[in-house]
């Protein structure tokens, strides 16, 4: 990001960017040479991997230059403040903005998510597999140290991809993926981000969960029992395909059936009831809430059940299934996510506040 940035704040690099655009825009050919320069007046540095190809007819050395892997070059700037888009953050969390945001597709794209053998071939890619990330960071040698700061828009994430975990191993390949691409291979990106190559995803577990609860029945008001739990979702069979829906076990793995905890409180004359599901990659962390009035007939973890199988097995949306519980169980139902990685005060704090607004 802060190297795209340099062409958008700096006159001078945008105006050599325009100049290697110009020469493709102008030209009928598929493949030709680009002149291309540098964004920058001052010399620098560049890490790269070349091969030396000899002198040409000035006695300069000629490179053929196969990868740069980074440069010290100056950006410009020192501190860069950005908004991205994100279906994972609460829209309370960002300060009130006028965002014009297109309207989202209902429909639903699914992925399956086969394991690699780290080969690169050619071929073209099957485009039913993820696309994967190849990181290439190990080696860098130059690091800007440029402070990153943002705040994120929220988009509803009801129409995000389904990923659907396969034992099947596949190749990899950097050519665009089609629809009738080889099955045995995955497409495949590059990366040379730091930050992303070093990050270790850490999965929020049923026990983590605990510590929301606990800091949730603290809270004025707020009475409820011990978490019950974990429990085993039964697995849900694909119609069309006779296997096991991915959402109803973890990780893939048919012998690892998807638990959930569930939990029972009341609060401003509600009966309130807590479902929170285990995590892997194909599910992501939220608490499911359910609410009534106090006074009707009392939900048990055979209900929650019930209700999550149902969810899987018809592929509802949330607003579906907000349909579906008002319907069959006169229940309200809410969504809440919560902090994917480390848990911290802060993040419990501002969930538990979050939860009881929507209860109020």
């Amino acid at each position: 990001m802060p190297f795209l940035c340099r062409f958008i704040g700096s006159s001078f690099s945008r105006a050599r960017l325009e100049y290697l655009s110009k020469q493709k825009s102008l030209s009928s050919y598929a493949y030709q040479p680009l002149k291309a320069q540098f964004p920058v007046r001052n010399p620098f540095e560049i890490y790269a991997s070349y091969i030396y190809l000899g002198n040409d007819k000035r006695n300069k050395p000629k490179y053929l230059v196969l990868n740069i892997h980074s440069d010290n070059s100056l950006l410009g700037f020192e501190e860069l403040h950005y908004k991205q888009y994100s279906a994972k953050v609460d829209p309370k969390t960002v300060k009130p903005e006028q965002v014009n945001i297109p309207k989202r597709s209902k429909r639903k794209f699914k992925k399956k998510k086969p394991k690699r053998d780290n080969k690169i071939y050619t071929g073209t890619p099957s485009s039913e597999y993820m696309m994967h990330t190849l990181h290439m960071n190990e080696n860098e040698h130059f690091k800007h140290n440029v402070v990153m700061r943002g705040n994120t828009i929220y988009l509803d994430n009801e129409n995000e991809l389904v990923v659907e975990n396969t034992q099947k191993r596949v190749g990899n390949s950097f050519e665009t993926p089609s629809l009738g691409g080889n099955e045995n291979l995955g497409p495949i990106q590059a990366t040379s981000d730091i930050q992303e190559g070093n990050a270790v995803k850490r999965i929020f577990n049923l026990m983590d969960f605990y510590q929301f609860y606990e800091a949730l029945l603290t809270f004025v008001s707020v009475d409820g029992a011990d978490l019950f739990g974990p429990f085993d979702i039964g697995q849900v069979k694909n119609k069309k395909r006779k296997s096991v829906k991915s959402k109803s076990i973890l990780n893939g793995d048919e012998s690892k059936p998807r638990r959930f905890l569930f939990g029972e409180l009341v609060y401003n004359q509600k009966a309130v009831y807590l479902v929170e599901i285990e995590q892997d990659e194909s599910w992501g962390p939220s608490t499911w809430i359910f609410s009534t009035s106090e006074d009707t007939q009392q939900y048990t973890e055979d209900d929650m059940r019930d209700i999550i199988e149902h969810y899987i097995e018809e592929d509802l949306l949330y607003k579906k299934l907000e349909f579906y519980v008002l319907k069959k169980y006169s229940l309200s139902f809410y969504q809440k996510e919560h902090k994917k990685g480390d848990v911290d005060d802060d993040s419990i704090e501002r969930w538990c506040e979050s939860v009881l607004k929507k209860l109020a």
